[in-house]
């Protein structure tokens, strides 16, 4: 899967993959921000209200919609389910 990234393509899924992102959630632990909600001021902006939840990416979201079906979001990333087995 991330042969075929750029390098900045394979900095998100990284940032994403471990919680280190530029995502209020993130930003407000490390002190960097003051508040953790999201500009949508529905929640607190983290991984999952980002790619599943925010009214702000609805339209980015329906297009990823097309191209898969996975609402877990280790999967989606690339990663293993809690579900999966070790084979």
């Amino acid at each position: 899967m991330c042969d075929d990234l750029s390098k900045r393509q394979a900095s998100i899924l990284a940032q994403l993959r471990t919680g280190m992102t530029p995502l209020n959630g993130y930003l407000h632990n490390i002190k960097a921000v003051k508040s953790n909600l999201c500009e949508c001021g529905e929640a607190v902006e983290w991984r999952e209200h980002f790619v599943f939840h925010c009214a702000r990416w609805t339209e980015q979201r329906d297009i990823l919609c097309v191209y898969t079906d996975e609402d877990d979001f280790s999967r989606l990333l690339g990663g293993k389910s809690a579900t999966d087995t070790d084979d």
